[in-house]
């Protein structure tokens, strides 16, 4: 399908986003909301998606499934959000899978590349996938939970986003004992440091018990991947030109993580993003 122009008429821009044309625009797809979310196994794909890479390989983590037409203006409208949520959460359990009718990994290159889009992309060559889903028009987003159920349909609000991202890091995070539930509570509001500041002054008292230092260990690992996955979000803001919003993830990271063992390597990743724009 060729790039539509902006010169033609509304209805068939509309059409053009519906595979099955003669179907309301309003009715987007079935409301899975509660079911186990069909399976779907790629042929080819991108960005980790490859061939034999099925949707249930992905359990454990919150996917978001985006059915698009390339060639659509609305759906192309919906991509930059996707790209934002997979740059800042992807590191966090995050996603973004996009499934695009008819085209494979030839006809999405350049227009990923042109658009500096890298999350995950499967070809739906057929159609069948989308079918699955009872998909009529699009973009048509679903977003399934860590236990493989569809948790939103029709849509990915941002509340639902992160509310099973919360679900993802406690599943993480496993069993928490009663005295130190400020953890767990930290943990659910993606708040890294405080959970590791509560652990490591646990563990400093010299009387924990197993139970507690298997869970400053797991906390002091997940912490780090945090950590890691803003520093690896703030050098492609640099890359992208966005100096300010880099310099600004670098600020949060080192106060998120002050009076913790990991301290260190936030103000060290700032000082070397300052040497290296110099100084500014």
């Amino acid at each position: 399908m060729a790039w539509i122009s902006r010169a033609l008429p509304f209805a068939v821009v509309v059409a053009a986003c519906s595979w099955a044309a003669t179907t309301p625009a309003a009715a987007q797809g079935s409301d899975l909301t509660g079911r186990l979310a069909p399976d779907m196994t790629f042929s080819n794909g991108m960005n980790g998606v490859a061939a034999g890479t099925s949707l249930s390989s992905f359990r454990g983590r919150v996917v978001w499934v985006k059915f698009i037409l390339r060639d659509c203006p609305r759906c192309r409208a919906t991509l930059p959000r996707a790209q934002q949520l997979h740059d800042r959460w992807s590191g966090s359990g995050l996603v973004v899978l996009t499934v695009v009718r008819q085209f494979g990994p030839p006809g999405m290159r350049s227009f990923m590349a042109q658009n500096r889009y890298d999350f995950r992309v499967g070809t739906d060559r057929d159609g069948s996938m989308a079918s699955r889903y009872g998909v009529r028009t699009m973009p048509t987003d679903y977003v399934i939970g860590i236990d493989g159920r569809v948790k939103a349909s029709n849509g990915a609000p941002d509340a639902v986003l992160r509310t099973e991202l919360g679900m993802y890091r406690l599943a993480r995070l496993g069993a928490v004992p009663k005295t130190l539930k400020s953890v767990r509570d930290a943990v659910w509001n993606w708040d890294y440091g405080s959970a590791l500041r509560a652990t490591e002054a646990a563990v400093s008292k010299g009387d924990a018990d197993a139970e507690i230092q298997a869970l400053a260990d797991r906390v002091a690992a997940q912490a780090r991947e945090e950590l890691d996955a803003r520093l690896v979000l703030a050098a492609k803001r640099a890359r992208e030109g966005q100096a300010d919003v880099a310099l600004s993830i670098h600020d949060r990271v080192v106060s998120n993580f002050r009076g913790t063992s990991l301290a260190s390597v936030a103000v060290d990743a700032r000082t070397r993003y300052l040497a290296g724009r110099g100084g500014r």
